[in-house]
């Protein structure tokens, strides 16, 4: 008998029932679910990775300070091991970032080979509490990029909009706050 709801299971031993009769087998597992961490949330988390052509550090910097984040340590394509043929400009470029915004982060690379196509059929969705804060963040993000779809309230929210960034990203932007 399987208990999914409890930290054991039971079983017959076929070995016994061949040899000798019947005989019960208790093993005791710990309950240990890789997924979550005993409060009910979950531990896994899936973090888009974005890759730029010679400008995540200048990303890196601009998202930092739109969001209001301090610039992690860096690693750069210098760091990498020996024998990886890199042109001498691409040396300073950007092999790893993680950019913690919020309870969420975004992992920031420079693609070595720099051939990255622009970022289509996705887009990096931000949410904030405010229809405020959320047109803080959409102004900022809109910073020498383009405007897809003004910043308005709608019929699901306070505020929306949506945009391509200067660095090629497209993000959505908006708020919790109920519409007026």
């Amino acid at each position: 008998v399987w208990q999914t709801h409890d930290t054991h299971f039971e079983t017959h031993d076929a070995h016994s029932y061949l040899f000798g009769g019947p005989s019960m087998v208790r093993i005791v597992l710990p309950q240990v679910d890789p997924c979550y961490d005993g409060t009910g949330r979950t531990i896994m988390n899936i973090k888009p990775y974005l890759f730029f052509n010679g400008t995540a550090r200048d990303a890196i910097t601009h998202y930092a300070k739109v969001f209001g984040v301090e610039i992690p340590p860096l690693m750069t394509m210098e760091d990498a091991p020996p024998g990886m043929d890199l042109p001498p400009e691409r040396r300073n470029w950007i092999m790893h970032c993680e950019l913690t915004i919020g309870d969420s982060g975004i992992y920031l690379s420079d693609d070595a080979a720099a051939n990255s196509p622009a970022m289509e059929g996705a887009s990096m969705m931000v949410s904030l509490a405010t229809a405020k804060e959320a047109k803080r963040i959409f102004d900022g993000l809109a910073e020498g990029g383009t405007i897809r779809m003004p910043w308005e309230p709608t019929f699901w929210s306070a505020g929306f909009g949506t945009l391509t960034d200067q660095f090629g990203i497209r993000w959505m932007v908006g708020t919790d706050e109920a519409p007026k």
